[in-house]
């Protein structure tokens, strides 16, 4: 009996050593919590500090990395450039079909707006949706898959379509922007 009572105490003894090293261990974490907080310059200085080793060596890890990030930055640069005005992109899918040496002219239209088109004149729809207007039966012929468009068919954004007939034209539903090259006539 004496045997149990001494392992019983032993046991409780020990759980109470337990929870005070617990409760000091707990209190320690909390009040390294509350010291002085590092200065922000003196973090913005460590971590931006140029890391001799790596700068010097443009064979280095680093060095090749910024190498490649520096190549892709300017060929997004050039693509967006090239991208930058409608005319240019205009220009670009219609020496990708053939056409060369062509002049043209952006139009914002809000919706509602009929477009015919002069014989040979092309048209690129940039942004927004729009339908084909036939004349004589014939409607736009979309350049790159060489497939004459039929009234009411819906044009594709990035696409030249050229006039195989006078007053063949688009009527734009919405707000949309189209490339023009050649004559038109708006209503």
């Amino acid at each position: 009996m004496r045997k149990e009572q001494f392992i019983t105490t032993f046991a409780a003894a020990l759980v109470v050593c337990m929870l005070v090293a617990g409760y000091a261990a707990m209190t320690a974490t909390y009040s390294a919590a509350e010291a002085p907080p590092v200065p922000a310059e003196y973090l913005a200085e460590v971590l931006t500090a140029p890391d001799p080793d790596t700068d010097a060596d443009p064979d280095s890890l680093s060095g090749k990395l910024q190498q490649v990030q520096s190549t892709v930055q300017t060929g997004i640069s050039e693509v967006v450039t090239a991208f930058a005005t409608d005319e240019s992109y205009a220009g670009r899918i219609a020496k990708d079909c053939g056409e060369t040496g062509l002049s043209w002219q952006a139009l914002d239209l809000t919706g509602g707006e009929k477009i015919y088109l002069a014989q040979g004149s092309m048209a690129v729809l940039r942004k927004g949706t729009a339908t084909c207007i036939e004349s004589a039966s014939v409607g736009l012929t979309d350049c790159q898959i060489g497939r004459t468009l039929e009234q009411g068919d819906e044009l594709r954004t990035g696409t030249l379509y050229k006039a195989a007939v006078p007053a063949a034209g688009l009527h734009v539903s919405g707000p949309c922007t189209v490339i023009l090259s050649g004559d038109y006539s708006l209503s």
